[in-house]
């Protein structure tokens, strides 16, 4: 399966299912409303692209465990109606993630996906929480980070050999003070791996960098970053809606690619 077989397949009103993996970015909540997350405004931007297509939501629930674990869904919840097909969107985020929790908690998105089916698409963004060296208990080095992440991928080829699997850089992390992110190196380990493992790459680190002005309210994201005090990485439901638009756009333009190549 690639990014293009995707596509196709709800063009030609087949079903199919896409899966966002990740930590509270992806998650959203107490931030966002279950309806304003990037997985809903995603799951939105399908229906309004593809009118005939019924697109609907499965919302990942966290647990309470030492790592989390998604301990049921909330869904289906429909986002459109339609009739050629049907689209399932995933949303798979648990507070706190790294890789190597992400790991740990692996069947919750190879095994326990609503009703066994596995996703067509899975797009994967962490590496906030590695990044965090004032928290020895989530903190690894670059070199790490890569080392952990190279496992993860090995054991989604191993377990989702059939799913496109999508990687995006993580979005912000910062105090918003200058140029230069905490994440650049994570972002840049991501995009060797991707390279590595010859995986679609969506570079969202570079859209929220763009939307950077140092010394700005907000950690340097404006309206971007959520009001709690302090927070120098969560959404608000505009930095989300944003986040989802540049993703489905850059989906869209690799569909076209494999179509060209």
């Amino acid at each position: 399966m690639t990014v293009t077989d995707f596509f196709e397949k709800i063009e030609t009103g087949k079903d199919a299912m896409f899966c966002c993996v990740g930590d509270s970015i992806t998650y959203g909540l107490i931030h966002c409303t279950a309806e304003e997350t990037y997985t809903a405004k995603l799951a939105a931007q399908f229906g309004f692209k593809y009118p005939d297509t019924a697109v609907l939501r499965y919302d990942g629930n966290c647990g309470t465990g030492d790592y989390d674990t998604i301990d049921d869904y909330t869904g289906p919840i429909l986002v459109h109606s339609g009739e050629k097909g049907s689209l399932t969107v995933i949303r798979n985020g648990v507070g706190g993630n790294t890789v190597s929790r992400l790991i740990r908690r692996i069947d919750d998105f190879t095994v326990l996906l609503p009703n066994g089916i596995k996703p067509d698409v899975m797009t994967v963004m962490t590496g906030i929480n590695d990044a965090l060296s004032e928290d020895p208990n989530k903190y690894v080095t670059p070199e790490q980070f890569k080392l952990n992440y190279r496992e993860l991928l090995k054991l989604l080829a191993e377990r989702l050999p059939d799913t496109a699997v999508v990687l995006l850089t993580p979005s912000y992390n910062d105090m918003g003070v200058d140029d230069k992110s905490r994440l650049e190196p994570y972002c840049e380990a991501v995009k060797s791996l991707a390279e590595e493992y010859s995986l679609p790459l969506i570079d969202v680190h570079f859209l929220w960098m763009n939307h950077l002005i140092p010394g700005s309210e907000h950690f340097g994201q404006r309206d971007w970053l959520s009001d709690s005090k302090y927070d120098s990485c969560h959404p608000t439901p505009l930095g989300a809606e944003m986040t989802a638009r540049y993703i489905f756009d850059s989906l869209v333009s690799l569909s076209k690619q494999g179509k060209e190549n």
